[in-house]
């Protein structure tokens, strides 16, 4: 028996046996539109709880569903005991399938406690003990290690319930929350050794620790530097009012520069697979942060990609230190709209000035490439103004020519954020939502056939309908100017612009979109082998022996 089965869902549970359109909706992430990739908490508390000795598992049902027609997770659980079973409601599309998991956990393991965690199961805490008897517990906040120690513990018989910060619980025939725990100002405690991880996976379940279904074809690893933030950007639920009402979170804690350089390095001694730094450095210490965390890589040899991402163009001494990275270094940037009324309105404080000399400094100092997001359906954007964004990303093209700027573009969707400026207030941002409580989005994507019907929200500025056509066109013309100047194979280009034009041709101006058509993830992050990535040989084998051992298994 284990202590703890993590376990990521789909966001619809039946999407295997119903045909759906999903669209653009995943575009912009490392996973299928299914979301099969799981939080970066789940790294988090397994090797939290590990290292102290407790026996914890990552299961993916979300990516295995999509991996393998035959995997049906009821097996698998009668194949598995637990002592306490742990379900993701991070990203609020996940709310059907996280339920429909938690139902299924506790038809199958009876008493055995369910417990719901994540930013979204953060805010409908209440909704959730109240109308889903199926769960037992949910931890509201976003650093829950010792909180789910201490819930093992209790169920071990040791502690109080009342004693673990965060939980929220039933009590005779009531509902109670638990203070949460007061943030920390380091979170180098949470030290994840991703080397450690690994070969514990795959010695373990190698499957089910896979963090999202693509991930053998193109790896990326990740680090958080972070917690917090110091932005409340309209669409988002990770902005700062969010983390200070819900989460109990009043500052932006984070790990050292040595911390986080001890991390990448546990990536990196196992494989050149690329990193990803979650989180702007510029809200922890900007320019000496980088150089101390630079330092820490060249001194230690790094040497795979890595991608820094921006909320706000950085200072060009900030970029003079990153670029010492290692030889292959990205930059993303989110400006969401060429509009700079709108940008700044969204909670973007910078003009199209700032961000093309960021774009000029990066292009001199020679980043591998500079990845730039649009985003369609932002608050106040009508469907002329995202027609204009091809114009303004031609101009960009034109004045770096050969340059390894590429740039991206999805909806707003398939929801406004819950703890957003715009899901709180959404008529201030000109918006009606479509759905609200948790129910409701349960609801929303169990009926929805479409991803433009899946939308929690309506502009009153830009039409579903509009929203739709504007990706399409949008990405057409992109595909098309990328093509041009040798951003994007062409073809690749080809095909994509043959799907585009044929469902404009077909389906003229309805909504629905029946392909993911706008960023092909090769665009993304490159795509690689990871067995070639493998740093020892040995270890190759051990993947390949444990693969074919998966079905024996379980």
């Amino acid at each position: 028996m284990i202590d703890l089965l993590l376990v990521h869902p789909p966001s619809y549970y039946y999407f295997r046996e119903e045909k759906r359109v999903y669209g653009p909706i995943a575009d912009v992430v490392p996973s299928s539109p299914v979301y099969d990739m799981y939080p970066y908490g789940f790294f988090s508390i397994t090797y939290y709880l590990l290292k102290k000795g407790y026996k914890a598992r990552i299961h993916n049902a979300a990516a295995l569903m999509v991996l393998d027609e035959s995997y049906r997770f009821e097996d698998y659980l009668r194949g598995i005991d637990a002592k306490l079973y742990g379900v993701d409601l991070h990203w609020l599309p996940h709310a059907h399938g996280a339920l429909e998991v938690a139902k299924i956990l506790k038809k199958i393991k009876g008493e055995v406690p369910v417990v719901l965690g994540g930013l979204s199961a953060s805010i409908f805490w209440a909704e959730i003990l109240t109308k889903y008897d199926f769960v037992d517990y949910v931890l509201v906040g976003d650093t829950t290690e010792k909180s789910i120690e201490k819930l093992i513990m209790y169920i071990e018989g040791k502690g109080r319930l009342e004693d673990i910060e965060g939980l929220a619980y039933r009590e005779e025939g009531r509902v109670k929350l638990n203070p949460p725990r007061k943030p920390e100002p380091l979170l180098n405690e949470y030290k994840i050794d991703f080397n450690y991880l690994f070969k514990y996976a795959l010695t373990d379940d190698p499957l089910s620790f896979t963090p999202f279904s693509s991930f053998m074809n193109n790896p990326i690893g990740a680090v958080l530097v972070f917690k917090g933030c110091l932005y409340s950007c309209a669409t988002c639920g990770g902005g700062r009012n969010t983390y200070m009402e819900y989460l109990g979170r009043d500052r932006v804690s984070f790990k050292t520069p040595d911390v986080v350089a001890d991390e990448i390095l546990s990536i990196n001694s196992w494989s050149r697979i690329p990193v990803f730094v979650i989180g702007d450095l510029q809200l922890v210490g900007g320019e000496k942060y980088a150089e101390a965390l630079v330092k820490e890589l060249r001194e230690n040899g790094f040497d795979a990609p890595i991608y820094f991402e921006f909320f706000y163009p950085p200072p060009h001494g900030l970029l003079e230190k990153i670029i010492k990275a290692s030889h292959t270094v990205y930059l993303q940037l989110s400006p969401e709209t060429q509009d700079e009324f709108l940008r700044i309105k969204f909670g973007r404080q910078y003009n199209n000035t700032m961000l093309e000399k960021f774009i000029e400094r990066a292009h001199k100092l020679g980043f591998s490439r500079i990845d730039l997001y649009f985003m369609h359906g932002i608050p106040f954007q009508t469907m002329d103004v995202a027609l204009k964004l091809p114009r303004y990303v031609e101009n960009l093209y034109g004045q770096y020519k050969n340059s390894r700027i590429d740039v991206f573009v999805s909806p707003l969707a398939p929801f406004i954020d819950p703890g957003s400026p715009a899901f709180k207030y959404p008529f201030l941002y000109g918006y009606k939502l479509k759905a609200k409580t948790l129910s409701e989005h349960v609801d929303l994507i169990s009926r929805s056939r479409t991803w433009v019907e899946m939308l929690n929200y309506e502009s009153y500025y830009m039409s579903n309908t509009e929203l739709a056509i504007a990706t399409a066109k949008t990405g057409l013309e992109l595909l098309k100017i990328k093509a041009r100047y040798g951003i994007i194979d062409e073809d690749i280009a080809r095909k994509q612009i043959e799907v585009i034009e044929n469902y404009l041709e077909s389906h003229g101006e309805t909504i629905g979109i029946d392909k993911k058509i706008v960023v092909p993830f090769e665009e993304l992050y490159e795509t690689l082998d990871l067995g070639k990535l493998l740093r020892n040989p040995d270890e190759i084998s051990k993947i390949l022996i444990n693969i074919t051992r998966f079905g024996e298994n379980n």
